[in-house]
Order: C-alpha cells, then sequence, then structure tokens
C-alpha cells in the first residue's frame, strides 16, 4: 500500500515544482497539499474504499485547481501551457475514472463525471463518457438526455442527437420524461433552422445604400469588420438541404413553404401518435403537459402554433374528458387542468410561460420581461382571454365529477399562477379581477374534504385579504397596538 501511495505522490513532483517556479503556491502551502494527498492516497488504498473517499479527494483538487486559477489571473501569467496548467484537470478525470470503475452504479456520479468532462472543454472525451454511461445503465432516462444534450448543445450535431433519442426510446417507450424530450429537441432543431433561413434570406441592401453606408462610416472603420460572402436563394436551399429533418429530406427540391411547412408539422404529429400508443394515461398527462409549455413559449414559431391551436388544445380537452369519466386521482391531470384553464390567457402572452408549474409561475426576474408581461396584459384582447379563463376556471372547479386530489392540485396551481400575475403590477382594475378569482378559489379549495393549506398558499391568502378588506387589517392592528401600550 505505501508504495502505491509513493507512487502515486511522485507523479506530481513536476507539478508542484512549476508551482514553485511560478510562484502561484509557496513552500508552505505546497507542504500543506502534499499532506493532503498523502492522507487521501492512503484513504483510497485501503481494501475497503468508500465513494465518500473518491468525492473528498476530487472535491479538494478541484478547490486547488480553482485557487491555481485565480493566482494565474491575478499574477497575470503569460507564456505557453506548463504542466501544471493541466495537471489538475487531469488528476481530476483519473480520480473520477477510478471512481466509476468501482462504483459504477452510481448515477450522480457519472452526471457529474460528465458534467465535470464538459467544463473543462474535453467534449470528445465526455461524449465517450456518456456511451459509456449509457452502456451501464440504459434504461436511465437522464443519462440518454445528458447525451442527447452534448450532442445537440455543444457539439452541434443534431443527426447524433436524433439518433440517441430514438434509441433511448426504443428500450424505453414508457418514459413521458424522454418522448418530450425528444420533441423539444426537435423543436429547438427546427426553431434554428428558421433564424438562419431570416438570416440567410434576409432583404440585402442596394449598391447605393452600401456606399453610403460605408461613407458614413469611413475607411477606418473597414479593418475591424469582417465582410460576410453574399448568399442567393438558390445556393442556400442546396446548402441546407442535409440540414432539414428528415421529412423535409424527401422532399423536392422545389418544395414550396407552405408544403415544407405540412412537412414539419407531420413530423412532430408523428412523435405524438407514438408517444400516445406508448404511454399510460398518465404519461399521456405528462407528456402533454410537457409539450404544451415548450409549445407556448415557442409559439412565434408558425408550426408551434399550428400544432398548439389545432393539435394540443383539443388533446388536452379530450385527455381530460376521458380522466374525468375514469375518475383518475392523479395530481398530474390536476396540472393538465391548470395548463387547458389557462391556455387562452398565455397564448396572448407569448415568449413567457411557467416551465417549474408548482415553483414559478409568470415571475420574470428581468426587466424587460416584466414589461413585456405587463404590455400584454394591458392589451385589449386580453378581455376576451380572462373571460374564456374564468368560463373554464368555473366549469372544472366545480365539477363534481373531477376527482377531489385533482382538483385540488388544479386549484393550488391556479391560486400560484394568479397570485405571482398580481404581483407584476398590474393596473387597478385587472388586479381587482384577479383578486376577486383568487378569493373564490380559496373559497373552492376549503370546500374540498381533506385539504390543508401549505405555508406559501396562506401567505397568499392572508396578502389577499389585505388587499380586499384593509380596513379589517387596520382595525386588527390598531387594536393589537392598543393592548401593547395598556
Amino acid at each position: 500500500m505505501a508504495e502505491k501511495v509513493q507512487y502515486h505522490l511522485e507523479l506530481s513532483v513536476p507539478e508542484l515544482e512549476d508551482l514553485s517556479k511560478k510562484k502561484i503556491f509557496n513552500k508552505a502551502e505546497l507542504t500543506a497539499i502534499v499532506k493532503k494527498r498523502t492522507q487521501f492516497e492512503q484513504s483510497l488504498a485501503r481494501r475497503q474504499v468508500k465513494l465518500a473517499d473518491y468525492l473528498k479527494y476530487i472535491q479538494f483538487e478541484m478547490n486547488v485547481e480553482e485557487l491555481r486559477k485565480k493566482r494565474h489571473r491575478r499574477l497575470q501569467i503569460k507564456g505557453k501551457a506548463t504542466v501544471s496548467d493541466y495537471a489538475g484537470p487531469r488528476r481530476i478525470m483519473y480520480l473520477f475514472f477510478c471512481a466509476t470503475n468501482r462504483f459504477f452504479g452510481d448515477i450522480a456520479l457519472w452526471v457529474d463525471y460528465i458534467r465535470y468532462a464538459q467544463r473543462i472543454q474535453a467534449y470528445h472525451h465526455a461524449g465517450k463518457l456518456c456511451a459509456l454511461a449509457l452502456q451501464k445503465h440504459p434504461n436511465n432516462i437522464m443519462l440518454w438526455m445528458l447525451a442527447c444534450d452534448h450532442e445537440f448543445s455543444l457539439n452541434a450535431n443534431m443527426e447524433s442527437a436524433r439518433v440517441l433519442m430514438q434509441r433511448g426510446l426504443r428500450l424505453n417507450n414508457d418514459s413521458p420524461d424522454l418522448w418530450a424530450a425528444y420533441f423539444r429537441v426537435e423543436l429547438a432543431y427546427l426553431a434554428k433552422l428558421y433564424a438562419r433561413e431570416q438570416l440567410l434570406l434576409a432583404p440585402v441592401a442596394s449598391d447605393e445604400n452600401k456606399e453610403k453606408d460605408n461613407a458614413e462610416e469611413g475607411e477606418d472603420n473597414d479593418a475591424d469588420h469582417i465582410k460576410l460572402p453574399s448568399v442567393s436563394v438558390e445556393e442556400y436551399r442546396n446548402d441546407s438541404k442535409n440540414d432539414m429533418p428528415s421529412v423535409a429530406d424527401e422532399l423536392p427540391a422545389t418544395t414550396t413553404d407552405s408544403e415544407r411547412h405540412a412537412a414539419f408539422v407531420n413530423v412532430f404529429l408523428t412523435i405524438i401518435k407514438s408517444a400516445r400508443t406508448s404511454l399510460s394515461l398518465v404519461g399521456w398527462a405528462q407528456f402533454l403537459i410537457s409539450i404544451t409549455d415548450v409549445l407556448i413559449e415557442s409559439q412565434l414559431l408558425p408550426v408551434a402554433r399550428e400544432l398548439l391551436e389545432k393539435h394540443a388544445a383539443p388533446m388536452i380537452s379530450e385527455t381530460l374528458g376521458t380522466c374525468v369519466a375514469e375518475k383518475q386521482p392523479f395530481r398530474k391531470f390536476g396540472e393538465l387542468m391548470h395548463r387547458y384553464v389557462l391556455y387562452p390567457l398565455y397564448s396572448k402572452i407569448d415568449t413567457v410561460y411557467p416551465f417549474e408549474s408548482k415553483t414559478k409561475f409568470l415571475s420574470p426576474e428581468h426587466v424587460d420581461m416584466k414589461k413585456l408581461v405587463l404590455s400584454r396584459l394591458s392589451s385589449p384582447s386580453i378581455a376576451d382571454a380572462l373571460s374564456e379563463c374564468l368560463n373554464r376556471y368555473t366549469e372544472c372547479a366545480q365539477n363534481a365529477m373531477v376527482a377531489s386530489i385533482v382538483r385540488a392540485e388544479y386549484i393550488r396551481l391556479f391560486i400560484h399562477t394568479l397570485a405571482a400575475l398580481a404581483s407584476l403590477g398590474i393596473n387597478s382594475t385587472l388586479q381587482l379581477v384577479f383578486d376577486t378569482i383568487q378569493q373564490d378559489a380559496f373559497q373552492q379549495l376549503t370546500r374540498i374534504a381533506g385539504v390543508t393549506m401549505d405555508d406559501h398558499l396562506q401567505t397568499l391568502h392572508r396578502q389577499l385579504q389585505a388587499r380586499l378588506h384593509p380596513e379589517t387589517i387596520a382595525q386588527s392592528s390598531a387594536s393589537q397596538g392598543s393592548i401593547s401600550v395598556n
């Protein structure tokens, strides 16, 4: 055991000498690092090694590497990379490698390994790690989604991402999360195609305008800009035909925009139909929730708008009808009912939609996004949407055929959403409308047997009462103040 520990410590001697030469760490700090590494190496050389031993060692090396980077930037060390610049990440990757070999059943360890490889921009190695992790855990949905995201976002390889998703669905065709992820990645790819087409097919300025702009800018600015070559429509179509989804590849070169639009819609309808035949009723409801969220956020795309209005909304109504008829007692149906009721409102507030339905409800952090929501809520067309939402709310909240747990979950989400909208600083008339609907929703919730309000709901209820009945709150505060004085 001692020889093994000594061997690993001696491997770090060139790194320590380089750190001392660059004056990143002093002698006392290097001694402390060696002492700490000796302790960790001894713990890993034991017969029975725990996962915590590897994790502590990895965390220590990450902290050392982070400190080295900060001091390297502060000292403004320039020149070629030396052994100390890559020894830290290499040691961390080696520790992850040893840990995954010994504890290959730990999913979180694989995820941390892959994400660290991505963080240090070892993308090729991260792709191999994704494949290795999927060999060990072919039924883990998170690993399939992580591998697909790696290919699509980091490698910009949609073909590999699509193959990974389809392979994962063949092994896990009963997973609504994986079906929804496949739908999202295809829609994200389509959004990139639309953005690329708008960029390349944008109208080109006339020669007179070009000469005028060049004269205004001056000759000094020419060196600071890169002139892009012009691309004709024919060249774009010939160059981008390999980047289209699979259905578009089968279309003839003279396909019109309407035919291509219909082909794209059919791609997503095929995914939806395949998911419906593979998923249970609860899984299908969860899948509908996910695709409704992403379609409303992406409804500026013509394909997403058509899918939302002509297909997703009727599917939600049909699924809710089946749930009510069979009295299915699952919370997911309450979440789906929440989407059904608020769909008319969200369709008017495009580009903004809550993804985390139980925590985030139209609460944009950026000021510009908040202004966008307020402008949409102040438009005249919002009145019809609110009226439709109110009709759907009354229909669902008072339907005795709906299971109690479903109705309670739906009303909770509905209250959270209205509270988030009211907190954006809307006008007084709209504020009163939201508060009145909230008051009725709280009354409906208290009538459901066995339902208790959590702390957040109780806080929202107190805030609502303070807005609706300020005189009662003032009298209560005055009475408490007089008692304390006496």
